[in-house]
């Protein structure tokens, strides 16, 4: 129900922890799970102003198609 963002210019991170220190000092938002800045957020470092979205937790298997009939992958999917 908000309008939408729109960002003068972008920088990306290819490491949450520098994502996260570039928020910390001002430099623009981090999109990062609650439990990596729950620390900051009680300290009043970063806040949080659209909260946080559920998901489901756990891990997915990827693979490539023709891996996923080799029996090591078999194996680890099972």
């Amino acid at each position: 129900g908000t309008p939408p963002v729109v960002f003068s210019r972008a920088q990306e991170f290819e490491d949450l922890l520098l994502a996260l220190a570039a928020a910390r000092s001002g430099l623009g938002i981090a999109l990062a799970p609650r439990a990596s800045i729950e620390d900051d957020l009680k300290r009043g470092y970063l806040v949080a102003p659209y909260g946080f979205i559920s998901r489901p937790s756990g891990y997915s298997f990827c693979c490539r198609m023709p891996d996923a009939k080799r029996p090591a992958f078999a194996a680890l999917s099972g």
